[in-house]
């Protein structure tokens, strides 16, 4: 077992924050898409966060381990995940973690159980995603509760602006549905794109221009250099430093920002057109 097992949640937080006031970052190199991320949630002020698709909580955690103050509401409906999740976020008073499916509409609806526990879908699972990691293979099945994230935050009243993450194995786009109001408020949203079907339903780079959501959203930067998907993040706005470094970070995540963004169906510049904004220079 190596240190990082041994290590509780909170002290590797506490590790990370002091690290971080001397200036010496885990796991960010300068110009990292973590780093950047950081650095437009700082810029856009983002007052809570909405991770959509939280599994056991990596994500809350990484970013408390940054240093981030505000508020995260961490949705997940698989209960085998929900349970760790619950427990790592009852230890932050500012964490709240929800059992429930997001779409855009309300209801119950199968969930399509996968070995790992992290691609767990409302959907069914191509032969490609399987072929590409057994482990995802689905081996079960549940009812779950269906709701919006408009609806969600109707109830819990957070403050915006928002930061919206959504990583939800097919399902992104009926969340995005669902949340005209969350998006009206929205600074940053970060959304896991598909450049292969892995899923029925699952929406494709080459077809995201079809979706033109209220807030003047505008693709600022990609991450990786997987083939079949990537994290992807629009803003509402972005600063020159910010600006500066994401194009930086998109020239060195990939030789052709607009096989990143758009699965190479689609130009860069109509896709962020079509979402609100012209695309950032990458000179």
């Amino acid at each position: 077992m190596g240190l990082r097992e041994l290590l509780s949640d909170n002290t590797k937080i506490w590790i990370r924050s002091v690290l971080s006031k001397l200036g010496i970052e885990i796991g960010a190199y300068s110009g990292s898409f973590a780093q950047h991320r950081g650095q437009l949630i700082n810029d856009g002020k983002v007052s809570a966060v909405w991770d959509v698709g939280a599994h056991i909580g990596q994500y809350g955690l990484r970013l408390l381990s940054k240093g981030y103050l505000g508020s995260i509401v961490s949705v997940e409906p698989d209960a085998r995940s929900f349970a760790e999740l619950s427990r790592r976020a009852s230890r932050h008073a500012r964490w709240t973690a929800v059992e429930v499916a997001i779409s855009d509409v309300t209801g119950p609806a199968t969930l399509n159980l996968s070995a790992n526990g992290q691609s767990s879908s409302l959907f069914h699972m191509k032969h490609l995603h399987v072929a590409a990691d057994p482990k995802s293979k689905y081996v079960g099945s549940r009812i779950v509760q269906c709701t919006t994230l408009d609806r969600l935050q109707a109830k819990l009243t957070m403050m915006p602006p928002f930061f919206v993450k959504l990583d939800l194995q097919g399902g992104e786009l009926a969340a995005l549905r669902g949340a005209t109001g969350v998006l009206s408020a929205t600074s940053v949203c970060e959304v896991e794109l598909s450049f292969a079907e892995l899923y029925d339903n699952r929406v494709l780079g080459k077809k995201w221009s079809r979706f033109s959501p209220p807030p003047a959203l505008r693709c600022a930067m990609s991450s990786g250099s997987s083939s079949t998907q990537r994290p992807v993040i629009f803003c509402r706005s972005m600063p020159c430093s910010a600006a500066e470094g994401s194009a930086m970070a998109v020239r060195t995540g990939s030789r052709n920002f607009r096989s990143v963004c758009c699965g190479a169906h689609v130009s860069t510049a109509r896709l962020c057109v079509r979402i609100g904004q012209p695309a950032p220079s990458l000179r």
